[in-house]
């Protein structure tokens, strides 16, 4: 009954990261046109922490604070936000949502890079690699034509979310192999908080005020992206990263461009083309093989 009720659980909370994440990019955009990137991440940061904190404080966690997991937060609060966000936002001032995604979706495999150099008893398998292909390949064919641009900081744009999608793949795998003994919940407290700091001292030295614009669009934006698109989804995240394979885990990169699509039809009145549909069609293909080849091979060996 446990193991069924966790499976489930597990299932849910997978669907639920895929679904909030594939709308993130475009609420990232919304929150842009109201708020500059530094200033935009930071009040999401802010926000994000401030109800972690009222949550560990409900259910009265605790927040370890020895070695280990003094370094977890450093890395954390420096390669998972803060960095990758600033990159990420800045990076969607001058690149489309849709490329960001294609882009972003290099997370899976440098999370296997990762996993082979630092996790000695995560498996890879050729059955997970194969998967990774096809559904990278479905992405680049849903966003084709939107790859490239004549934008004057493209390139810069395009080296920042690889780099984002790079840094988090790292943090992904040393959480895996350093902080199991941390709250899901309590891991995300403290480097939110220090990422919503340094993106505000970056906001106030870099970035103009005179253009902010408190709308009731871009503070939803925020909140959904602080609420929704941090709490709800990092915790869940990091407590399914304690049960799942790290690298099956990783594939959320590759559904969540296929979410915004199916959003953009549902609610912007986007043409869903053939294109986009072989496309989704590679990624679910991807995604499937990755992960049945693998239970096959487990149920093989058993």
């Amino acid at each position: 009954m446990t193991s069924s009720r966790e499976q489930a659980t597990k299932s849910v909370l997978y669907v639920l990261i895929c679904l909030i994440w594939g709308s993130t990019w475009f609420a990232i955009k919304i929150s842009l046109d109201y708020f500059p990137p530094y200033l935009s991440a930071a009040l999401r940061f802010a926000l994000a922490s401030l109800a972690i904190y009222i949550v560990i404080l409900i259910n009265g966690y605790k927040i370890p604070f020895d070695k280990i997991s003094r370094k977890v937060y450093l890395q954390m609060a420096l390669l998972s936000f803060s960095i990758p966000f600033a990159l990420i936002y800045w990076a969607e001032q001058h690149i489309s949502s849709g490329l960001a995604s294609v882009l972003f979706a290099v997370y899976p495999f440098s999370v296997t890079i990762f996993t082979v150099l630092w996790l000695k008893n995560e498996t890879v398998g050729w059955q997970k690699i194969v998967g990774m292909v096809l559904a990278f390949a479905g992405i680049v064919v849903i966003f084709a034509d939107g790859l490239f641009t004549s934008h004057q900081n493209y390139l810069v744009g395009v080296v920042g979310v690889l780099a984002a999608a790079t840094m988090q793949a790292a943090v992904a795998v040393i959480i895996k192999r350093d902080a199991a003994h941390i709250n899901p919940v309590v891991i995300n407290f403290l480097p939110m908080l220090f990422s919503a700091i340094l993106l505000a001292v970056m906001a106030l030295l870099m970035e103009p005020f005179d253009n902010v614009n408190f709308g009731w669009e871009g503070i939803a934006a925020i909140l959904y992206l602080a609420i929704f698109g941090s709490v709800v989804t990092f915790s869940s995240y990091y407590w399914l990263l304690k049960r799942v394979n790290i690298i099956l885990l990783a594939l959320i990169a590759f559904i969540t461009p296929v979410i915004a699509v199916v959003l953009g039809v549902v609610f912007g009145n986007e043409e869903f083309t053939i294109r986009h549909t072989i496309g989704t069609i590679l990624v679910l293909a991807g995604i499937l093989s990755a992960n049945l080849l693998s239970q096959l091979k487990r149920s093989e060996e058993s």
